[in-house]
């Protein structure tokens, strides 16, 4: 939209949105100076630039209020302030995030044939050292391991480290940076043990997993961890819990075997700048 501050105040303009899932409010204000006459001004709209409500997808789709105010903290309703502000020309602009098409399989809730569909996280780092954390989303990787994650930071052409996350899964690693191009960038970890960083992977039948049994998520399968299934093994634990590696609601003897096995060959994750043990 364009818009024309004729006042002696800066302006501090956000978009809220109402709907059946709630409102929905710029996390980040648009700054706009006092006196600064017509300007472009946009406002990101995507899940992550909003903040409040209950369910994003239900407001979106059934949008019932849309407000521009000026307000210094994330809310729905405008400070009072004496400023005047001129809009005009108004429109709505699709925007491609750049989006990551990831396959990836954990090793404990995958059978051979398909997994146990579970939520992850992605992280989008820089290739050069420190490796800055550029972005992180999470998805649910399906049965055949593939989710979708888009991201508001990342640009075409600059290489990426993609780094998994999984709540009893080890962190691992893309082999190398890789860029999106045309908004656009499809990794798949499960087709050859080299597609993971230091080949940290596991094959299980034809496919090559994530090690599972890392359960504090702190890069590796201690004996500690071994002890909580074991532990949870013996009083029976159900529901969604990280010492159940299987998925199938239980801690049983076969998550036992896996975290132990793990453990034995002393699996811990490798990065670029960090442990680089592993053991097949």
């Amino acid at each position: 939209m364009a818009g024309l501050e004729l006042g002696v105040t800066n302006l501090q303009l956000r978009v809220s949105i109402n709907g059946p899932g709630g409102w929905f409010t710029s996390t980040t204000p648009v700054l706009v100076s006092a006196g600064s006459g017509w300007k472009s001004i946009s406002f990101n709209i995507s899940s992550s630039s909003l903040s409040g409500g209950i369910d994003y997808t239900a407001t979106m789709d059934a949008v019932t209020e849309l407000r521009i105010l000026h307000v210094t903290s994330i809310s729905n309703t405008g400070d009072p302030i004496a400023a005047q502000l001129d809009i005009d020309d108004i429109t709505a602009a699709q925007s491609i995030l750049p989006t990551v098409y990831l396959t990836a399989l954990i090793q404990g809730l995958f059978n051979g044939s398909t997994m146990v569909s579970d939520t992850a996280k992605l992280e989008l780092r820089s290739s050069s050292s420190p490796y800055t954390l550029l972005g992180s989303q999470k998805g649910v990787l399906s049965s055949t391991g593939f989710a979708v994650f888009s991201f508001t930071s990342a640009v075409n052409g600059t290489p990426y480290y993609a780094v998994i996350k999984h709540r009893n899964g080890l962190e691992t690693w893309s082999a190398s940076g890789n860029s999106f191009s045309s908004s656009a960038l499809s990794y798949n970890l499960t087709s050859s043990q080299s597609q993971a960083y230091g080949g940290n992977l596991i094959q299980v039948g034809t496919k090559w997993c994530i090690y599972s049994g890392d359960i504090n998520n702190d890069g590796q399968v201690s004996f500690t961890y071994v002890i909580a299934v074991d532990n949870d093994n013996t009083n029976f634990v159900t529901g969604y819990t990280a010492t159940d590696l299987t998925g199938d609601g239980q801690v049983t003897f076969s998550d036992l075997i896996i975290i132990d096995n793990n453990n034995l060959n002393f699996v811990s994750k490798i990065v670029p700048s960090g442990p680089s043990r592993r053991t097949q």
